[in-house]
């Protein structure tokens, strides 16, 4: 009797994980449609840490901040001594981001060789999801 019952709380276990992994995919995909994009707010900020690290291999935003869809959503502030923009936010999430964010490129490389038309500069609609995703 003990047997079946921690086979029943395992099943319950797992069946639990399922519905939330499934309920945060759609509660994901919903955000999307309302916001309209993949990356947005503070997160734009990380992004360009994670773009900059794997596109550009610096940590200097002045292509990221003044990208025209995304960009930094407030103008970017610039320092005084150095003359480069600033980014005030952790590189934190941003490294553990990079993973994704290479898989996403790879598969943008690869979606653009088939012969479709898709950015491969960090900002095509495949790597912002896939990296989104793996945040």
């Amino acid at each position: 009797m003990r047997y079946s019952v921690r086979m029943w709380l395992l099943f319950a276990q797992k069946k639990l994980f399922m519905v939330i992994a499934v309920a945060s995919v759609i509660l994901y995909g919903l955000s999307l449609l309302r916001v309209q994009s993949v990356i947005w707010g503070d997160a734009l900020y990380y992004y360009a840490y994670t773009r900059s690290f794997a596109m550009d291999r610096d940590v200097a935003f002045e292509n990221e901040g003044y990208e025209a869809d995304f960009g930094f959503p407030h103008p970017p502030q610039v320092s005084e001594r150095t003359g480069r923009i600033i980014n005030k936010f952790s590189l934190g999430a941003p490294l553990l981001w990079l993973p994704a964010f290479a898989v996403g490129q790879v598969m943008s490389v690869a979606v653009q060789n088939i012969g479709f038309v898709v950015r491969t500069d960090g900002y095509s609609w495949i790597t912002r999801i896939t990296t989104g995703l793996g945040a």
